[in-house]
């Protein structure tokens, strides 16, 4: 149940960013356009739209190492998570803005149909840092 409230949250998120991306951040005087979007954005009439999104270095590239590369197999969690830490520990950030000791991005572009799950997984690994930390 924790984590399907996350999930809600986290696809409200997305539809922001995604809103966001195509109009900017929201202002009073463009409220009516933005909601306009966000009715095609639900409709599904603007899958097909290419936009940029800021995504983790390496992500869906198979054995991607990020700025440190441990050898052995990167299907091994363990081999994986200590790669992950290393990156997190040692990356600062890259053209996404990433704060320091978040993964570093790249910007990707990808179609609104596929960005909604990308944008969806980096909403709910925010959300769940957050929690781990409180």
């Amino acid at each position: 149940k924790f984590t399907e409230q996350r999930r809600a949250e986290a696809k409200a998120l997305v539809e922001d960013r995604i809103l966001d991306i195509l109009t900017g951040p929201p202002t009073q005087k463009e409220q009516r356009s933005r909601e306009s979007f966000r009715d095609m954005l639900r409709e599904g009439l603007l899958d097909d739209q290419e936009i940029e999104v800021d995504v983790p270095e390496g992500a869906g590239e198979k054995g991607a190492g990020g700025v440190f590369s441990i050898g052995g197999d990167q299907n091994n969690p363990n081999v994986a998570a200590m790669a992950d830490f290393l990156n997190r520990m040692g990356g600062g950030g890259g053209p996404g803005g990433a704060k320091k000791g978040s993964p570093p991005t790249e910007r990707k572009k990808m179609p609104i149909s596929e960005a909604r799950d990308v944008i969806l997984d980096i909403e709910l690994d925010r959300l769940l840092e957050n929690i781990d930390l409180k």
